[in-house]
């Protein structure tokens, strides 16, 4: 097959000499007359032709032919092409180039001298060869792609003559200990030094301004790499996995950095951005689980998607002021991030941001308007969290898992609460609703430490799983508004004693108080008998509670499924209007509340926990304790 892929190319070759090579003394030429020039070329005709150039061959520099002397002066491309005997080779004073797959796939060839004279290497001449150094000279201009890939060069020196490394040229070098780069480089292109799994040490003249994907991305090894101040842009992926890096200072004058630019830099323990830099792209940092600090530039606006995902060592971390976005996940997984201070410019918080990381608190400032979902999913240590006036909707899963958490403060103007935004809260044993809040989510508080919860007269929709499995929660009064209590909605509450109906609710649905096993009392104001499912109630022993519903209702209750299962049915009046009295307006005949008093003498629109004085608007005063 190789020999067969190798003639291909040799038909593609341009036809520029006027004979046919000839052989002197086992080296094949092609002659220019013209310029009284040859080039070493590959052994045409010869059987077996990778094996025909082998050992030691000593190249000269001029050749004489019927009479004439030529100057040597080209290894052309495919010269030695597979030749797997090749020893060493010596290449004279004169030779200007070095053509394409010259000696690719040479595995014997160790040694190999490169001439003062020599201009250019053209690709892959040397992919795959035992040479060990690469002392290039200084005139050399051209080093072109995958020149050296896959060989075993331990060192190169690449002169000041060069300008660009182009891609791969020293790809898999896995051997490449040594590196010095010339002062004029301006660009190392796509994996140029990729996987070179021994290079320690890497310093960058101030010459180079671009630093291509992937360009020293898998060198296991590098413990240091200095970046000089000429670097404006740092590839996709430059330095991924370089896992024994140690620290890395992205200058002041580096302006873009790719995607996964330091990914998997395991080693890496400090990071300085510069001021230039207004992006830190996806995947940026991710997996740099030893990083503990880092110091984010002043110009900086965009943190993107899981740039600092699983920097499990990360400490505190201050925004910048200048900070307007942080993408989804930028900071999940960041276990030992204690604390996260947000600039004041800050906007959207993506979702899963912070998911899984080691937060105590966090005080989310007014300058913030969008919060995506499970932003602090399962930050088990998370305690305190102030949400500032910027936030009118809590996303789903937004707190979810978040099982220390036991103080939040939620705004005045906030008008939903999404599905699970505190579900598995397990430490979490009371919260105020804001007036103005109208949508209780799917499974808001399930398994939660709900003690008490005031659900505000705001609220009209409270979605199924809302409170299921609030096992410490005792009581609970529907406010008037909503119509349906959906299914399995408190499910599970298993020291729910008291529960208050409003006026509104025509619908109870499946196992919506199924399971509250110390049901003593409901509540229903309803006028007209809601409709219920025959499980609504189920495993709630309903046979040993009271139910109290409007005297107008009675008879009609008694009758009706599953409410006419309840051990005693009583009527409301005004001497037994109900656990708080709001809803008295609903019995004919009976005082309503004008205002309401805690303890201390504040004035409230509303019922509030503890101990309450209430003037009803007959002049009459009355004592309520709310739970």
């Amino acid at each position: 097959m190789e020999k067969y892929l190798f003639s291909l190319l040799l038909t593609l070759l341009p036809l520029v000499t006027k004979a046919s090579p000839i052989e002197i003394n086992g080296i094949f030429y092609e002659l220019i007359s013209k310029s009284k020039t040859a080039e070493v070329t590959y052994a045409e005709g010869v059987e077996n032709y990778t094996m025909y150039y082998r050992g030691d061959i000593v190249i000269p520099s001029t050749i004489e032919y019927e009479g004439i002397n030529y100057s040597v002066v080209k290894i052309a491309r495919f010269a030695f092409y597979g030749s797997y005997l090749l020893n060493s080779i010596s290449l004279p004073e004169g030779i200007t180039s070095i053509g394409e797959n010259a000696f690719q796939g040479c595995y014997a060839l160790t040694s190999l001298n490169f001439p003062s004279s020599l201009k250019e290497i053209r690709e892959e001449a040397f992919s795959g060869c035992a040479i060990t150094s690469a002392n290039l000279p200084e005139g050399l201009e051209t080093i072109e792609a995958k020149v050296f890939q896959n060989s075993s060069i331990e060192s190169a020196v690449i002169p000041n003559s060069v300008q660009s490394i182009k891609a791969s040229a020293f790809y898999n070098c896995k051997f490449l200990k040594a590196l010095t780069i010339g002062n004029n480089v301006t660009t190392i292109e796509q994996s140029a030094f990729q996987n070179c799994e021994m290079l320690v040490t890497l310093i960058l003249p101030n010459s180079i301004t671009s630093i291509g994907n992937s360009a020293f991305a898998d060198c296991k090894s590098l413990e240091s790499a200095t970046i000089g101040n000429g670097v404006t842009s740092l590839g996709k992926e430059a330095f991924k996995n370089c896992s024994s890096l140690t620290s890395i200072n992205i200058p002041d004058n580096v302006t873009v950095m790719g995607e996964s630019c330091f990914e998997g830099c395991k080693g890496m323990s400090a990071i300085t951005v510069g001021n230039s830099i207004t992006e830190i792209p996806k995947n940026a940092f991710k997996g740099c689980s030893g990083m503990t600090t880092i110091s984010l530039g002043n110009s900086l606006l965009t943190i993107g998607e899981t740039a600092f995902n699983g920097c499990s060592e990360l400490g505190a971390v201050v925004l910048p002021n200048s900070t307007k976005k942080i993408n989804s996940s930028a900071f999940g997984g960041c276990s030992s991030m204690s604390s996260f201070t947000i600039g004041n410019s800050l906007t959207s918080i993506g979702s899963h941001c912070f998911s899984g990381s080691g937060l105590t608190s966090i005080d989310i400032p007014d300058n913030v308007t969008t919060i995506g979902e499970g932003a602090f999913y399962n930050c088990s240590q998370l305690v305190n969290a102030n949400i500032g006036k910027g936030i009118k909707e809590l996303d789903r899963e937004l707190f979810m898992y978040c099982s220390s958490l036991n103080t939040v403060i939620l705004p005045e103007n906030l008008t939903r609460l999404g599905s699970s935004v505190f579900q598995y809260c397990t430490s979490l044993s009371t919260i105020s609703i804001p007036n103005g809040v109208t949508y209780l989510g799917f499974g808001l508080f399930t398994c939660s430490g709900l003690t008490s919860i005031v659900i505000p007269n705001s609220v009209n929709d409270i979605e199924e799983r809302a409170f299921s499995q609030c096992e410490k929660l005792t009581s609970i009064v529907i406010p008037n508004g909503v119509y349906k209590v959906y299914q399995y909605t408190f499910y599970g509450c298993s020291s729910l004693t008291s529960v208050v109906i409003p006026e509104t609710v025509d619908y109870i649905a499946l196992r919506a108080f199924g399971g509250c096993k110390e049901l003593t009392d409901v509540y229903c104001y309803a006028k007209n008998v809601p409709g219920i499912e025959p499980e609504a109630f189920k495993d709630s022993y309903i046979d040993y509670a009271t139910l109290h519903v409007p005297s107008s209702s009675l008879e009609d209750y008694k009758i009706a499924d599953t409410w006419k299962n309840f051990g005693k049915i009583l009527a409301l009046t005004a001497e037994d209007p109900g656990p708080s009295g709001l809803y008295s307006t609903q019995i004919t005949g009976l005082a309503t509340p004008s205002v309401y008093y805690s303890i201390d003498g504040k004035q409230s629109s509303q019922a509030q926990h503890g101990l309450n004085i209430i003037r009803m608007n007959d002049g009459s005063i009355r004592k309520i304790m709310v739970k």
